[in-house]
């Protein structure tokens, strides 16, 4: 009896083990196929900037490939739909800046909601803005500047990224504390927007591209901040020049389906937070005029909440809409 009991525990055993290692075996560790990065706007800005700096040190923290799928239009919204709809499985993400928070704002009703619709992984990164001018446009400051457009009212323009970029949220935020009116000409990106603002067919941007001001294809007239710019420290803040209290900080983060799994998400932050803190990352992100920056998801789902009351009261006062 005792032997036919021994036996009968000893297989029971190994059964057990066996179906442990079965499972083992069958389980997959996060990730295993290539990710597809969703992006609302064309190539040419600045998020197909960070994405070309961060992909490859990226796909190797991951051991995967990461596919970009440029999504632009509607103000970011053909892209953020595109990305809440897909599965939330960990392999579709979807990288977008501060524009993102705008769109409740700015559309009744929102297509999808932006805080619930999304699950946050991380910033990637911050900047400021600079006020950018072609070289012939007759004003090097910023009182010139404002002259210039309280002379030709309605006749001065600026360029944007979109209807509710930040961008357009800085030229509207400028044209309230100058006491200004600036003609709005959205682009469906930055990059067609530097194309014709070098052309001089627009007059202004609330933006950064540091090779074309640093080549003199643009001109900065004062940058955004508490302090100046350390790429470009000979351009003057608002404040130093004369109008204080504009805050026109954008940051660009990574974001996945709402319901992802936390494994997925987790994953995906450590990676990226690894990523950032590269010297070679930070190198190359510095130099595109941006500053590297890092909120973990939980930090970053409140930067979300505080920026989209912020921007409803911007968009609130110039009677801004997305049609």
């Amino acid at each position: 009896m005792r032997i036919v009991l021994g036996k009968l525990i000893r297989a029971l055993a190994a059964g057990a083990l066996l179906s442990v290692v079965g499972i083992a075996a069958g389980q997959s560790v996060y990730p295993t196929k290539p990710i597809r990065v969703v992006v609302p706007y064309p190539p040419g800005g600045v998020v197909d900037t960070l994405l070309r700096i961060l992909e490859p040190p990226l796909a190797r923290a991951l051991g995967q490939s990461l596919i970009v799928d440029y999504q632009p239009g509607g103000g970011t919204v053909i892209g953020a739909r595109a990305a809440a709809r897909a599965a939330p499985d960990g392999y579709t993400i979807y990288m977008t800046s501060v524009q993102h928070v705008a769109i409740p704002s700015l559309m009744q009703p929102s297509p999808f909601d932006v805080i619930k619709d999304f699950a946050p992984i991380g910033t990637v990164a911050a900047t400021e803005l600079f006020l950018m001018v072609p070289p012939g446009l007759p004003a090097t400051t910023l009182q010139e500047f404002i002259a210039l457009a309280g002379s030709r009212p309605g006749g001065l323009n600026y360029a944007s990224s979109g209807i509710g970029s930040a961008s357009h949220l800085a030229g509207e935020l400028f044209n309230l504390a100058a006491g200004v009116r600036m003609v709005h000409v959205p682009y469906k990106g930055a990059g067609p927007l530097m194309v014709d603002l070098m052309g001089g067919q627009v007059d202004a941007t609330f933006n950064v591209n540091l090779p074309h001001l640093r080549s003199g294809k643009l001109k900065a007239i004062a940058v955004s901040g508490e302090k100046r710019h350390p790429a470009l420290p000979d351009v003057p803040t608002f404040a130093e020049s004369g109008l204080p209290g504009l805050d026109l900080t954008t940051w660009y983060g990574l974001l996945a389906p709402s319901h992802t799994p936390s494994e997925a998400i987790e994953r995906l932050s450590a990676a990226l937070r690894e990523v950032l803190a590269q010297p070679a990352v930070k190198a190359a992100i510095a130099g595109a005029a941006l500053e590297p920056f890092f909120l973990t998801p939980r930090q970053f789902a409140e930067r979300q909440r505080s920026d989209l009351e912020k921007f409803a009261r911007v968009i609130r006062a110039a009677n801004i809409r997305l049609e």
